[in-house]
């Protein structure tokens, strides 16, 4: 699939590297980007979960790197001060509908 190599060059030309978790429900898709951006995928094993649970687990594993998908209805970012405080906006995917954040040290 083209779209998966696009996705994976886009993260290689920001430098994006390391640990990274999505909200994405297709993980396999994402896990093929992953290998070929060279990152380390980590799953989100819950359905709904909150920010301060992400941020937790994004600690505890040293993962720097998020990407949401904002078709995804149970990850409401707009107007979370909590998330705000915690991660900056990285770049917003040409090729995808998602937002890449990375957690504030």
């Amino acid at each position: 699939n083209k779209e998966l190599f696009v996705i994976a060059d886009e993260f290689k030309g920001k430098n994006i590297s390391g640990k990274i978790v999505t909200n994405l429900d297709d993980e396999g898709s994402f896990w093929v980007v992953s290998y070929l951006a060279n990152l380390n995928n980590y799953t989100i094993e819950q359905d709904s979960f909150d920010y301060k649970i992400l941020l937790a687990e994004m600690k505890r594993y040293d993962i720097k790197y998020f990407v949401s998908y904002r078709n995804r209805g149970d990850m409401r970012i707009n107007k979370n001060i909590y998330f705000y405080n915690n991660y900056e906006e990285i770049f917003i995917s040409g090729a995808t509908n998602s937002t890449i954040y990375k957690l504030k040290n």
